[in-house]
């Protein structure tokens, strides 16, 4: 996924009356990794997913 930055590196959103992360916190949940890179202008959060064998 790729949006427009900001000031701030992405961060797991934490509950309470926070208004960003919460997507962060489900990719954390359900991915084996993932990370980030950019600049406050353009940034790409990047995860692996693992497939449960059938």
């Amino acid at each position: 996924m790729t949006d427009q930055g900001g000031p701030a590196e992405p961060r797991i959103g934490n509950g309470g009356f926070a208004e960003h992360g919460f997507g962060l916190l489900t990719v954390d949940a359900l991915a084996t990794r993932w990370g980030w890179c950019g600049t406050e202008r353009s940034r790409t959060v990047t995860a692996v997913f693992h497939r449960r064998p059938s």
